[in-house]
């Protein structure tokens, strides 16, 4: 099952379905589980951000089984992770089979899908889940508020609050990678110009800002400039190199591989977006330029990482709890190439 066919589901038959659910639903205090599914099949930084929350169950219950349902888009962020028992790829046939259970607990990491809070019904004895869509909620055993005051980590963490788990971290965890040494030797800076899926074209500086910021690094530090994104960003980042009067590289090789090249760079300059997240749980410095997104929820997590934001007043963001993306939101725009240059500058000093 793909995401454009459960936002189909979504759209047909989600509010009447959750709104039968609730009625089945009970209020109850959540009891020590020893098996748990969480749900997870999208967004590939929200995924990266998940980590911490997860393993703090592990660590608190290690005798706990912790299965998670992804799907294609974002299944390499928890595969290798030792704290995750089990993956079941949601855009898989034969792994849908083994969703023919019941678990103790289900934790449905998904802003606004109904669909997933259906699923989260069907699986769970007991369910927690987001609060914000009302058609949603009260199908939950318990809730979280997605506060707009907390970052997405901490978000997260008020799932497992309910396990009697209190937030224990200051980094984010590093993702299990396949080695790659095309860059080895190499003192490099790392850029995605890419954009998520939604509200691409809003969370997206301009391409001419990235080739006359990646000629400046070039023409006064002598760095390799490598931009990373996946093969359908391939023309997209040849055509940010054609404007370009330097030489500069681009990855868009295996992901699992991209994991390991973006842990050598020296500095990482993002769209908000995926390896953004991936950058800073790699270790890296990162800079993180944004539009109608705001950071205090998907800031670039950890130490010596940078959040440019210049919101233009009126304009409307995205409402991630109600799956709501602006088409017109023009703040990253405000983002200038000698600002983001200046933050390069302070983080190689």
């Amino acid at each position: 099952m793909n995401i454009p066919l459960i936002r189909k589901l979504d759209k047909i038959i989600g509010i009447p379905t959750c709104l039968v659910l609730s009625i089945f639903s009970r209020k109850t205090k959540i009891r020590k589980p020893k098996h748990i599914a969480i749900i997870k099949v999208w967004a590939l930084g929200d995924s990266v951000n998940s980590l911490p929350a997860i393993k703090s169950i592990k660590d608190n219950f290690p005798d706990c089984k912790i299965d998670i349902i992804v799907s294609d888009n974002n299944k390499a962020v928890y595969e290798g992770q030792e704290f995750i028992d089990k993956i079941i790829n949601f855009s898989n046939k034969k792994s849908l089979i083994k969703l023919f259970r019941k678990y103790d607990l289900v934790l449905d990491f998904e802003p606004y899908f109904k669909f997933s809070t259906m699923l989260s019904y069907y699986l769970g004895k007991q369910r927690i889940g987001f609060s914000n869509i009302k058609s949603r909620r009260n199908v939950y055993t318990k809730t979280v508020l997605f506060d707009r005051t907390k970052h997405i980590s901490k978000i997260y963490f008020d799932f497992v609050k309910y396990l009697e788990i209190e937030p224990n971290y200051d980094k984010l965890i590093e993702l299990k990678s396949i080695e790659d040494n095309t860059f080895t030797k190499d003192k490099i800076i790392g850029i995605c110009a890419g954009s998520g899926e939604t509200a691409k074209y809003t969370r997206s500086w301009p391409k001419e800002r990235f080739a006359e910021l990646a000629d400046k690094i070039i023409d006064k530090h002598k760095i390799k400039i490598v931009f990373f994104g996946s093969p359908k960003e391939k023309n997209e980042i040849e055509s940010i190199q054609k404007l370009m009067k330097n030489k500069s590289y681009a990855y868009t090789d295996d992901i699992k591989k991209a994991f390991y090249v973006i842990k050598q760079c020296n500095i990482f300059i993002s769209n908000d977006t995926g390896p953004m997240h991936i950058a800073a749980a790699q270790g890296c410095k990162v800079i993180g330029l944004f539009g109608p997104n705001t950071p205090t929820i998907w800031a670039p997590y950890g130490k010596n990482n940078v959040s440019i934001f210049h919101p233009n007043k009126g304009q409307k963001m995205i409402e991630n709890a109600k799956g709501k993306f602006p088409k017109n939101n023009t703040s990253i725009l405000n983002i200038t190439t000698n600002e983001v240059f200046e933050e390069v500058e302070k983080l190689i000093k």
